[in-house]
């Protein structure tokens, strides 16, 4: 089952760089799925079928998605289910980098009718690391701008939050 795992997440892990490289995924227009074993089997050594296996679960989930162009070959995408579960588990992974002398900060003005929602942001924000500073101001030293900017766009709550990345400072200096 760990390996099985393994497997799923390098297959995401793969989807994501692709996609952050401006990739339009023409690899996989004529072949998509020998793209993807030849990568994962010769750099990481897993079989074919893990792979077709874990791309098959990666699809059930609705994590990839697959369409057909217009010459009918097919393409795989990392569906935007797959990007935010790809973004909460590195938000949540033990080994983020840190931050020298600096914060990342996370402030939200979410209203009283949205309640739940402010209630799950706080939830996550704490199973990412974050402390609270006040309710609605939260930090960490992890080097997750990045991270946390493309959670909260794909969560959609751009309006409610600004993400700000600070140097530290000794005030009595």
């Amino acid at each position: 089952m760990a390996r099985e795992n393994k497997v799923t997440e390098a297959i995401l892990n793969l989807f994501v760089k692709l996609q952050a490289a401006g990739e339009t995924f023409l690899d996989f227009t004529y072949h998509p799925y020998s793209y993807v074993y030849k990568s994962l089997s010769d750099e990481m050594g897993y079989k074919e079928a893990s792979i077709r296996s874990a791309l098959s679960r990666l699809q059930k989930k609705g994590f990839l998605e697959s369409n057909k162009g217009g010459g009918g070959e097919m393409f795989l995408n990392l569906s935007n289910e797959g990007k935010a579960t790809w973004l909460s588990k590195k938000l949540k992974s033990e080994n983020l980098p840190k931050l020298d002398d600096q914060y990342v900060l996370v402030v939200f003005d979410i209203p009283e009718t949205e309640r739940k929602i402010r209630d799950l942001l706080r939830q996550r924000l704490r199973q990412f690391g974050f402390e609270p500073w006040q309710k609605s101001v939260w930090a960490t030293d992890n080097d997750v701008f990045h991270l946390i900017k493309g959670y909260f766009d794909q969560a959609a709550l751009g309006d409610y939050v600004i993400i700000l990345q600070s140097t530290k400072s000794n005030l009595s200096s």
